[in-house]
Protein backbone atom coordinates (compact mmCIF):
# COMPACT_ATOMS: atom_id res chain seq x y z
CA UNK A 1 0.00 0.00 0.00
CA UNK A 2 1.28 3.66 -0.70
CA UNK A 3 0.01 6.33 0.65
CA UNK A 4 1.56 9.71 1.04
CA UNK A 5 4.82 11.56 1.13
CA UNK A 6 5.55 14.85 1.50
CA UNK A 7 4.89 17.74 4.36
CA UNK A 8 2.06 17.53 6.83
CA UNK A 9 0.68 21.09 4.94
CA UNK A 10 1.78 20.81 1.51
CA UNK A 11 1.56 24.10 -0.95
CA UNK A 12 1.15 22.08 -3.76
CA UNK A 13 -0.40 18.29 -3.45
CA UNK A 14 0.14 16.02 -6.54
CA UNK A 15 -2.09 13.13 -7.36
CA UNK A 16 -1.22 10.26 -9.36
CA UNK A 17 -3.32 7.11 -10.55
CA UNK A 18 -1.72 4.59 -8.91
CA UNK A 19 1.13 2.86 -7.54
CA UNK A 20 3.47 1.05 -9.91
CA UNK A 21 5.62 -2.20 -8.55
CA UNK A 22 8.58 0.11 -7.16
CA UNK A 23 6.55 1.93 -5.53
CA UNK A 24 4.26 -0.90 -4.34
CA UNK A 25 7.98 -2.12 -2.96
CA UNK A 26 8.79 0.75 -1.12
CA UNK A 27 5.40 2.16 0.16
CA UNK A 28 6.20 5.51 -1.42
CA UNK A 29 4.57 7.50 -4.69
CA UNK A 30 6.62 7.82 -7.75
CA UNK A 31 9.97 6.86 -6.98
CA UNK A 32 10.06 4.37 -10.21
CA UNK A 33 11.24 5.70 -13.75
CA UNK A 34 7.96 8.12 -13.53
CA UNK A 35 8.92 9.71 -10.09
CA UNK A 36 12.33 10.16 -11.61
CA UNK A 37 10.36 12.59 -14.20
CA UNK A 38 8.66 14.12 -11.80
CA UNK A 39 11.12 14.72 -9.73
CA UNK A 40 13.03 16.71 -12.38
CA UNK A 41 10.03 19.12 -12.87
CA UNK A 42 9.52 19.88 -9.54
CA UNK A 43 13.39 20.85 -9.32
CA UNK A 44 12.84 23.51 -12.04
CA UNK A 45 9.44 24.58 -10.49
CA UNK A 46 8.48 27.19 -7.75
CA UNK A 47 7.85 24.95 -4.96
CA UNK A 48 10.91 23.47 -2.36
CA UNK A 49 10.65 20.05 -2.52
CA UNK A 50 9.81 19.82 1.00
CA UNK A 51 6.46 21.79 0.70
CA UNK A 52 5.42 19.42 -2.24
CA UNK A 53 3.19 16.28 -1.09
CA UNK A 54 2.17 13.41 -3.55
CA UNK A 55 -0.28 11.06 -3.13
CA UNK A 56 -2.37 8.56 -5.46
CA UNK A 57 -6.30 8.45 -6.69
CA UNK A 58 -5.74 4.51 -5.81
CA UNK A 59 -3.12 3.34 -2.92
CA UNK A 60 -2.53 0.07 -4.21
CA UNK A 61 -0.54 -1.32 -7.55
CA UNK A 62 -3.34 -3.18 -9.81
CA UNK A 63 -2.63 -6.53 -10.88
CA UNK A 64 -1.57 -6.88 -14.03
CA UNK A 65 -1.00 -2.94 -13.68
CA UNK A 66 -4.45 -2.61 -15.10
CA UNK A 67 -6.80 -0.78 -12.85
CA UNK A 68 -9.86 -2.44 -12.34
CA UNK A 69 -13.02 -0.52 -12.56
CA UNK A 70 -13.93 -0.27 -9.14
CA UNK A 71 -10.67 0.98 -7.63
CA UNK A 72 -11.68 4.48 -8.15
CA UNK A 73 -14.37 4.16 -6.07
CA UNK A 74 -13.12 2.04 -3.23
CA UNK A 75 -10.20 4.88 -2.53
CA UNK A 76 -12.22 8.04 -3.39
CA UNK A 77 -13.16 8.83 0.36
CA UNK A 78 -9.36 8.22 1.08
CA UNK A 79 -8.62 10.71 -0.86
CA UNK A 80 -11.43 13.03 -0.07
CA UNK A 81 -10.00 12.72 3.42
CA UNK A 82 -6.46 13.18 2.71
CA UNK A 83 -7.04 16.21 0.71
CA UNK A 84 -9.11 17.93 3.44
CA UNK A 85 -6.56 17.00 5.90
CA UNK A 86 -3.55 18.25 4.17
CA UNK A 87 -5.68 21.68 2.96
CA UNK A 88 -3.02 22.26 0.14
CA UNK A 89 -3.84 25.59 -1.22
CA UNK A 90 -2.88 23.78 -4.96
CA UNK A 91 -3.94 20.14 -6.57
CA UNK A 92 -2.22 19.24 -9.46
CA UNK A 93 -3.52 16.05 -11.44
CA UNK A 94 -1.03 13.82 -12.98
CA UNK A 95 -2.76 11.59 -15.25
CA UNK A 96 -6.60 11.24 -16.48
CA UNK A 97 -7.34 8.34 -14.12
CA UNK A 98 -6.26 11.38 -11.13
CA UNK A 99 -8.29 13.73 -13.16
CA UNK A 100 -11.38 11.68 -12.97
CA UNK A 101 -10.92 10.67 -9.52
CA UNK A 102 -11.32 14.95 -8.61
CA UNK A 103 -13.50 15.68 -11.84
CA UNK A 104 -15.99 12.80 -13.15
CA UNK A 105 -16.55 13.87 -16.46
CA UNK A 106 -13.11 15.67 -17.11
CA UNK A 107 -11.93 15.30 -20.86
CA UNK A 108 -9.62 12.80 -21.68
CA UNK A 109 -6.19 13.52 -20.07
CA UNK A 110 -4.78 15.22 -23.66
CA UNK A 111 -7.33 17.40 -24.18
CA UNK A 112 -7.50 17.94 -19.92
CA UNK A 113 -3.60 18.19 -19.94
CA UNK A 114 -2.52 22.29 -19.14
CA UNK A 115 -6.24 23.02 -18.11
CA UNK A 116 -7.40 24.50 -14.52
CA UNK A 117 -10.53 22.89 -12.94
CA UNK A 118 -12.18 22.77 -9.64
CA UNK A 119 -12.78 20.74 -6.85
CA UNK A 120 -14.53 21.86 -3.80
CA UNK A 121 -12.40 25.71 -3.12
CA UNK A 122 -9.20 24.41 -4.30
CA UNK A 123 -7.60 25.19 -7.98
CA UNK A 124 -6.95 21.99 -9.92
CA UNK A 125 -4.33 21.74 -12.78
CA UNK A 126 -4.05 18.71 -14.81
CA UNK A 127 -1.29 17.17 -16.35
CA UNK A 128 0.19 13.97 -17.82
CA UNK A 129 1.15 11.53 -16.21
CA UNK A 130 5.13 11.83 -16.45
CA UNK A 131 5.27 7.98 -17.70
CA UNK A 132 3.91 9.34 -20.92
CA UNK A 133 6.96 11.39 -21.56
CA UNK A 134 8.93 8.40 -21.85
CA UNK A 135 6.27 6.92 -25.16
CA UNK A 136 6.67 9.71 -27.33
CA UNK A 137 8.77 13.01 -27.77
CA UNK A 138 5.07 14.67 -28.44
CA UNK A 139 4.11 14.25 -24.49
CA UNK A 140 7.27 15.16 -23.79
CA UNK A 141 7.02 18.62 -25.36
CA UNK A 142 3.82 18.57 -23.69
CA UNK A 143 4.78 17.90 -20.24
CA UNK A 144 7.15 20.50 -20.53
CA UNK A 145 4.85 23.22 -22.03
CA UNK A 146 2.28 21.99 -19.55
CA UNK A 147 4.82 22.76 -16.30
CA UNK A 148 5.54 25.82 -17.82
CA UNK A 149 1.74 26.66 -17.80
CA UNK A 150 0.90 25.74 -14.17
CA UNK A 151 3.92 27.81 -13.03
CA UNK A 152 2.53 31.01 -15.06
CA UNK A 153 -0.78 30.66 -14.60
CA UNK A 154 -0.45 30.33 -10.41
CA UNK A 155 -2.76 31.53 -8.46
CA UNK A 156 -1.54 33.88 -5.71
CA UNK A 157 -0.77 31.35 -2.86
CA UNK A 158 -0.79 32.17 0.93
CA UNK A 159 2.42 31.99 2.69
CA UNK A 160 2.94 28.90 4.22
CA UNK A 161 2.75 28.40 7.66
CA UNK A 162 5.08 26.12 9.28
CA UNK A 163 3.89 23.37 10.79
CA UNK A 164 4.83 21.72 14.20
CA UNK A 165 7.92 19.76 13.77
CA UNK A 166 9.30 21.21 10.31
CA UNK A 167 12.67 22.04 10.63
CA UNK A 168 13.29 26.26 11.31
CA UNK A 169 15.49 28.10 8.83
CA UNK A 170 18.55 26.82 11.26
CA UNK A 171 17.97 23.08 11.06
CA UNK A 172 16.29 22.79 14.63
CA UNK A 173 12.60 21.37 14.55
CA UNK A 174 9.64 23.36 15.75
CA UNK A 175 8.14 21.99 18.58
CA UNK A 176 4.65 22.92 19.40
CA UNK A 177 4.69 24.39 22.87
CA UNK A 178 1.48 22.75 24.98
CA UNK A 179 -1.15 25.86 26.09
CA UNK A 180 -0.47 26.78 29.82
CA UNK A 181 -3.96 27.58 31.15
CA UNK A 182 -3.59 30.94 33.25
CA UNK A 183 -4.35 30.25 37.52
CA UNK A 184 -6.91 32.05 38.48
Amino acid sequence: MVVYRGPVNPRLLLIGEAPGKEEDARGEPFVGRSGRILEAALAESPWPRDQVGITNAVMCHPPGNRLPPWALEACHDWLEQKIRTLDPPLLATLGGTALRALIPGAPRPWEAAGRWFAWEDKPVFALLHPAATLRSRRFSLRWDRDWEALRAGLPSLPPRVPAPGDPTPSGKLRVKKPYNRPAG
